[in-house]
């Protein structure tokens, strides 16, 4: 199958651009530029981070509560009732939970990377490449159908920008017009500062990117919260015995007496069970 050509526009005037966006464009690579560096001072353990150095290769990992919890909930879904249709479903989504709340290598050198771009992109002012790589990007995603991308690519919900927004871009790069043009980057600055600033709760925002996204939100969080119930569930001793085989032990037995037998004349009191 043909791959689809991607969508070109191009800004009419880049030197206009350039110049008409400068102070804003300056103002934005020098926030992003503070929030980078505290960013890979805290996910990088870097002492001091420069612009002009790389983050070190392989960083570790990072977990939040919520991927620990829901690991924990994994390991408590025995094998043998994984395969139970619901219980299958629930452990699938766990795995996502897992996913979506864990900060592995390559999700902190992708940060990096949309970060560079990004400084590059309005350093000096808004570069021309740089907003027409921004809008060819957002058709690019206009077009995407599979209902859990973001979920797989949390931080490509960065670039996301919904139909009706996307033509006011498209009209705004046609006319050349550097303050509407200028609007749609400070609007991704906004974002790239949310995800810079703190990862895990990025993550999970941008998880749920593109249309319907404060649905498939509601649905997922009541998915999590099932999944991490029956994983307590399952996780208790008592209730692990239910999926082992077991001998009927017969209804339970009264323990104590309600009534004294010194009171019992006194009192009206109910003939034994079964009578």
């Amino acid at each position: 199958m043909a791959q689809p050509q991607p969508f070109t526009m191009k800004v009419p005037d880049p030197a206009g651009l350039l110049t008409a966006t400068r102070p804003l464009a300056s103002q934005l690579y020098g926030d992003i530029s503070t929030d980078y560096l505290q960013f890979r001072r805290t996910y990088f353990r870097e002492q001091n981070p420069t612009l002009a150095t790389e983050p070190p290769l392989h960083p570790s990992p990072h977990h939040d509560e919520t991927a620990r919890l829901a690991e924990t909930a994994l390991k408590a879904i025995p094998g043998v009732v994984q395969s139970v249709p619901l219980l299958g479903d629930i452990y699938g989504h766990l795995h996502r939970v897992v996913n979506i709340h864990t900060l592995t290598e390559n999700e902190l050198l992708m940060l990096h990377n949309v970060t560079m771009v990004f400084l590059y992109g309005t350093r000096d002012g808004l570069q021309a490449w740089y907003v027409e790589y921004l809008n060819n990007t957002a058709h690019q995603l206009a077009d995407v159908k599979h209902g859990e991308y973001y979920i797989e690519f949390p931080f490509h919900g960065l670039f996301y920008i919904p139909p009706e927004d996307l033509v006011k871009f498209d009209i705004a790069i046609k006319q050349g017009d550097p303050a509407r043009i200028a609007a749609y980057v400070q609007n991704l600055a906004e974002h790239l500062a949310t995800a810079l600033r703190d990862p895990f709760h990025g993550q999970e925002h941008f998880s749920f990117a593109g249309p319907d996204g404060d649905r498939h939100r509601t649905i997922f969080n009541l998915k999590t919260t099932a999944g991490l119930a029956i994983g307590g569930y399952l996780a208790l001793e008592a209730v692990r015995s239910l999926v082992s085989p077991h001998t009927a032990s017969g209804p339970a037995q009264p323990a104590i007496h309600l009534v004294p037998p010194e009171m019992q004349q006194f009192l009206l009191t109910p003939p034994p069970a079964g009578q």
